[in-house]
């Protein structure tokens, strides 16, 4: 083997070193992701304390290393193209990832969301067990107030119990249970596994939609959203 062969070979090793390093972001965040779904890690540990402060600084470690790959392509040998260029599809993604939940989940929105403020909608028995067995917070400890969260007031009409279920599957819920009266749903984050409950309360001339998240976290206004588009759902339905 040639001293030119050789370093040839050493610089394409050193570009799928890089790309190896361009990959711990990624790795990092499908791998909390999976242990915080099925239980492993405690999910705000995985989201709050390892995934947003480290995966960020990962993800600027990948792209310093995408930039070192592609200096090695071009000013030592093209044959180290392939590595460089999953250094920086896998950078560039890292980065646009973690950057995305730093900024989508930065503050804490309203976890108890209503759209009656002063006649709450109360959880119902078979939804209540099941959001407590789930390891859920009891509503009544939840932090008080809506802030900013236009969800709008009461539906000013008695709603259907089927048309009530069919909001809650637009809006991502798993229905657990409707009849006369109300309609109850449970969706689960899918990246970390955190958890919102709602219902649907009919009572006549008037439909109230409620909305609470499980625990407490920085949900970046999930609870809101959520409950909004329930009532879009209430107010478009078929």
């Amino acid at each position: 083997m040639t001293g030119a062969t050789a370093r040839v070979q050493a610089l394409v090793a050193r570009a799928w070193q890089c790309a190896a390093v361009a990959a711990a972001g990624p790795v990092l965040g499908f791998g909390l992701m999976a242990a915080s779904q099925a239980g492993v890690i405690d999910r705000r540990l995985a989201f709050e304390v390892l995934v947003v402060p480290w995966g960020v600084w990962l993800a600027l470690l990948g792209l310093a290393a995408a930039l070192l790959a592609l200096v090695i392509t071009l000013r030592g040998t093209r044959k180290a193209w392939l590595p460089a260029v999953l250094a920086v599809a896998l950078a560039f993604g890292s980065a646009a990832g973690f950057g995305w939940l730093r900024q989508a989940f930065a503050e804490a929105g309203p976890l108890d969301v209503t759209t009656n403020m002063a006649d709450r909608p109360g959880l119902g028995r078979a939804l209540l067990e099941r959001r407590m067995a789930a390891g859920g917070l009891d509503p009544a400890a939840l932090p008080a107030g809506q802030g900013a969260c236009a969800v709008g007031a009461s539906l000013p009409t008695q709603v259907a119990p089927e048309t009530a279920a069919w909001a809650l599957r637009q809006a991502g819920f798993e229905v657990v249970g409707y009849g006369v009266g109300r309609a109850d749903g449970v969706r689960q984050d899918r990246a970390f596994g955190f958890g919102h409950d709602a219902v649907v309360r009919i009572r006549p001339g008037q439909t109230d939609v409620r909305v609470t998240a499980r625990e407490v976290w920085r949900d970046g206004g999930a609870t809101c959203r959520l409950a909004r588009k329930i009532v879009q759902g209430l107010t478009a339905s078929p």
